[in-house]
């Protein structure tokens, strides 16, 4: 069954390419490259995905032999280190995981699939059909959620990227629903010190070419003095807020608007919070402070 998959995902994502035959051909043995941040700025890092991965191919291992089947699959683990860089993490990832591909091939060890990187600058310059490298492997990432990595054949992205989250808010904006009108006025607001996540889901909000500026009257505010001013005006362009981060973040922001006493909050303020990845919100069964109108 493992091999039947691999092979699918070959004739899938890129059909007759010689560097995935030739990892095919040497049936039953299988090589996957992971390649991550090494560092501790991402939860999705090589230290922390290396157990996972080494515990599931055991699993698969002793499945596999249960039922007669030969084939095994086995992982090489190459983490790139950022901590020399001015701006560490994802931002100085683009070189990186170039690098360690060319390293792989010059030794051989290419593999037949790839686990990262979660990186989109990383990503993009492995993955692009024009600029990307030619060794053509699948790529699956927990991450690369920026707007440059869509529908790239090579790339399977596990988690939402900009893409669908900004449809699915054109989408839902769109609705008329029994608690709300069509909308089309909205402001969002762009974090300079976001996640890696929040940073290109606001990002695909914020570029004129993307489909929700194209289809929504969108006001970007820049600085969280911005976002202040705005939330207390009499006057202004919307009473919807898209933000990205925390429910900490909004409790936050709304103690600056009133420390700072540029006034209440207008009652018919309603902030979208894309928190995608907090697994909070599926165990307290409490509204926490601040999240009375999110």
């Amino acid at each position: 069954m493992g091999s039947h998959i691999l092979l699918y995902l070959g004739v899938v994502a890129v059909t007759a390419n010689m560097t995935l035959d030739r990892c095919l051909k040497t049936n039953p043995k299988y090589i996957m490259n992971v390649v991550l941040l090494e560092d501790n700025i991402y939860e999705w890092n090589r230290k922390v995905v290396q157990e996972a991965v080494e515990e599931a191919i055991e699993e698969d291992r002793k499945v596999n032999e249960a039922h007669g089947i030969n084939f095994t699959l086995t992982a090489n683990f190459n983490g790139f280190n950022t901590t020399v860089y001015n701006r560490q993490g994802c931002g100085s990832s683009t070189c990186e995981g170039v690098a360690i591909l060319k390293m792989l091939h010059l030794n051989g060890e290419i593999g037949c699939i790839m686990l990262g990187p979660s990186c989109t600058y990383a990503t993009y310059q492995v993955v692009d059909e024009k600029i990307g490298l030619n060794l053509s492997i699948p790529v699956i990432s927990a991450g690369s959620f920026g707007l440059s990595c869509n529908y790239q054949p090579k790339l399977t992205r596990l988690l939402p990227p900009a893409r669908k989250i900004s449809d699915f808010l054109i989408n839902f904006m769109n609705e008329t629903l029994p608690f709300k009108d069509s909308w089309n006025r909205v402001y969002v607001y762009k974090n300079s010190n976001a996640s890696e996540d929040c940073f290109w889901y606001i990002n695909g909000l914020d570029a004129r070419s993307s489909s929700f500026a194209t289809n929504t009257n969108r006001e970007i505010l820049q600085r969280e003095d911005d976002l202040l001013d705005m939330l207390t005006a009499m006057q202004r362009h919307s009473n919807i807020f898209i933000l990205c981060g925390t429910n900490d973040e909004i409790s936050s922001i709304k103690r600056k608007a009133e420390e700072n006493k540029k006034g209440p909050i207008h009652k018919d303020t309603i902030f979208i919070l894309l928190d995608i990845f907090n697994h909070e919100y599926y165990v307290n069964t409490t509204s926490s402070y601040g999240m009375e109108d999110v």
